[in-house]
């Protein structure tokens, strides 16, 4: 939370007049970047992996111990689901960096001084480095497509969010058009049958 403070962040101190303290500044644009890459790498599937030597220690919820809110997700029943797992971290991550506040201030920040980074810059390196990329057919791979698929539910919940500036939900749904002519001239594994999806947003927004 602290690193993702960064992007779209702001230094301020609350000065007294005459005392000379300067009272808002935006953070610097190569510690903004570099805290962007930081996030990234985050969520990559060698940061997310559990060890399968971990998994094999994790038993199923014994009979008539039911799940709380301490407990992680299940798509696979009783058992543990470390790719389950893996999604509540992504999905934490993905909420800060693409808040509709951080997004808006990116907007603004980037319109008053263009070295700062930009939404679309920020929204380019998540789209290139989880979807235009080659995924393994092995758990890896399971990883990469499930952060892949959360960033494209993130990216539809900011376009249409009412909290962020009316700019941010343009540029989001652009680069969600954009990713679907991307995927129409793809096939097999790597589309993640999204292009439908993408479609039906497209038409449905909500």
């Amino acid at each position: 939370e602290a690193v993702a403070k960064l992007i779209g962040g702001l230094s301020y101190s609350y000065a007294v007049n005459g005392d000379g303290q300067p009272i808002q500044t935006s953070i610097d644009p190569a510690q903004q970047r570099s805290a962007l890459q930081v996030l990234l790498k985050s969520l990559t599937a060698e940061q997310l992996q559990i060890p399968a030597s971990i998994i094999a220690l994790i038993p199923p919820k014994p009979k008539g111990y039911g799940r709380s809110r301490e407990s992680f997700r299940s798509h696979i029943g009783p058992s543990f689901d470390p790719v389950s797992a893996a999604e509540g971290l992504v999905d934490h991550i993905l909420g800060l960096v693409l808040h509709p506040a951080r997004a808006s201030r990116l907007v603004q920040q980037h319109a008053r001084n263009p070295q700062l980074p930009s939404l679309e810059e920020v929204l380019d390196e998540l789209l290139t480095t989880f979807w235009k990329s080659t995924f393994s057919a092995d758990s890896d791979g399971l990883l990469q497509q499930m952060v892949a698929v959360r960033i494209l539910h993130h990216l539809m919940h900011l376009a249409v969010d009412k909290k962020a500036l009316t700019h941010v939900n343009a540029i989001a749904f652009a680069k969600i058009d954009d990713l679907g002519k991307w995927l129409d001239n793809k096939s097999g594994a790597s589309c993640l049958h999204a292009a439908e999806p993408i479609m039906h947003f497209k038409n449905h927004p909500s």
